[in-house]
């Protein structure tokens, strides 16, 4: 993180039912100098303001059994491209496997566990910027690529050799 990002230009959007956590992440996210900080602490209300809004990121309080899980399925389903691809952090203290694999099949696209501070949270916006994700759409998932992890697979990569065939065929 040697690079320090000029954030002038950035709306950010916070959707956060306890008023604490919600004050203190907005402070939080005042140190960036972003351009506008928008707040909302019911989900419903806060699908219908980020889609007039267009923040350039939401940061999403996520529990499994809170009303966010709508918010998710209604950003990232948007027939609207450019609301649907938001990026949005989950922030969260359901660290467990189980619950960063639940968030990220809803869509997030980074999870960032409690308590926060300017220095994590500064880390997961530049890993937005530094590393952004392609976008998938399917029949059963809208969201950023789920695969992160560069796996490297031991046998011989047959799919390269299918495109070398496919490619002298042609005679190119």
């Amino acid at each position: 993180m040697s690079v320090a990002y000029n954030f002038s230009e950035i709306t950010l959007f916070i959707v956060e039912e306890n008023p604490f956590l919600r004050e203190m992440l907005s402070d939080l996210l005042k140190q960036f100098k972003p351009k506008r900080i928008y707040t909302e602490s019911k989900c419903d209300i806060a699908v219908e303001r980020i889609a007039e809004i267009m923040p350039d990121i939401i940061f999403a309080s996520w529990t499994p059994m809170s009303d966010i899980i709508h918010l998710f399925k209604n950003i990232r389903h948007s027939p609207n491209e450019n609301l649907s691809e938001i990026p949005i952090i989950a922030i969260t203290s359901y660290t467990e496997k189980k619950y960063v694999i639940a968030a990220r099949d809803l869509g997030m696209s980074e999870y960032l566990a409690l308590p926060l501070s300017a220095k994590s949270i500064y880390a997961r916006i530049c890993k937005l910027i530094e590393n952004p994700r392609q976008f998938v759409r399917s029949e059963n998932y809208c969201g950023p690529d789920r695969r992160v992890k560069k796996i490297v697979f031991p046998g011989e990569d047959r799919r390269k050799q299918s495109e070398e065939s496919e490619k002298s065929e042609d005679g190119e």
